[in-house]
């Protein structure tokens, strides 16, 4: 090949270029930096969980900036399923976490032992989530309710044993900050132990829970048509009870709609991976552990 043959080789291109017209120019090049780290960011789910009872699930919110959100009850409802799959008195829907109506103590000058453990604000503990604020506070586990006069008088194992077999559906909006973090629904109050977030699940750990689950929509941001979220209408199922982690890894990216009729529009789209891991073993005794990690979602 001659020279001149080969510059003009080296001159072919096989991808078409942009016209300079239609181009638009920036310092940095393809890369766009976001500085919004200060904003927020609101996340909308609707999450059903058809084996795992209302009452034993928690969500908490934590981010790399130290923010930390245990136990969520505002804008998040928790509704009660039947094993069917219908709703059990809808009128009676509540906030995630709200007990629902407080028992007023037998008089005005009644005042409820915390049973040694660290008393909460009010100084008395009158109801059975009293009791259960003070052990977290202690960092105690609370796993005697029968020797508990409050929750004996609330009928709180009655209300447990009643939900056995009850699902939860979980729904709402969550307002966050816009860095990375971790979201996850677990069982058994949840609490700060030091630097250190934990969960006490001690009564599950002989029997396990299925925590199979549908998501039926997961969003960031602005709902648009426009914009494909992976995770709508995933659906895992157990066939059995146990301890497992189902870990989703959830990459998001700001997105912004231009119109040529109306403003645009900021959203968010994101990319996932998932992963399970059964965090129960055997010991060498044959007695059932679970090892590090939280069961949930």
């Amino acid at each position: 090949m001659t020279e001149s043959n080969f510059s003009r080789f080296k001159n072919l291109d096989a991808y078409a270029k942009t016209l300079d017209d239609f181009r638009v120019k920036t310092s940095t090049g393809a890369v766009v930096v976001d500085s919004g780290l200060n904003e927020k960011m609101s996340i909308n789910f609707n999450i059903t969980f058809p084996r795992v009872p209302c009452d034993v699930l928690t969500l908490d919110v934590m981010d790399v900036a130290g923010a930390h959100q245990s136990d969520v009850l505002h804008s998040i409802y928790k509704v009660r399923l039947a094993q069917d799959g219908t709703e059990i008195k809808r009128e009676r829907t509540q906030e995630l976490g709200d007990s629902g109506p407080d028992l007023k103590a037998f008089d005005e000058n009644y005042c409820g032992s915390c049973y040694g453990a660290v008393k909460p604000p009010g100084g008395c503990c009158n109801t059975c989530d009293h009791v259960r604020e003070a052990y977290e506070l202690s960092n105690w586990s609370f796993n005697h309710a029968e020797n508990i006069e409050q929750c004996v008088r609330e009928g709180y194992l009655e209300k447990l044993k009643e939900q056995d077999d009850q699902g939860c559906r979980l729904w709402g909006e969550l307002t966050i900050n816009k860095v990375a973090g971790n979201i996850h629904v677990a069982p058994g109050r949840s609490f700060q132990h030091g630097a250190t977030h934990v969960h006490d699940i001690r009564r599950y750990l002989s029997q396990g829970l299925n925590f199979s689950h549908h998501i039926t929509h997961l969003s960031f941001g602005e709902k648009t048509p426009m914009t494909h979220n992976p995770l709508d209408d995933r659906a895992v199922t157990m066939k059995e009870d146990g301890l497992y982690m189902f870990q989703y890894y959830l990459k998001v990216v700001g997105t912004r709609y231009h119109f040529l009729d109306r403003i645009p529009i900021s959203t968010n789209q994101y990319s996932v991976t998932q992963f399970i891991k059964d965090l129960q073993y055997k010991d060498a005794l044959g007695e059932i552990q679970a090892s590090n990690g939280l069961p949930g979602m």
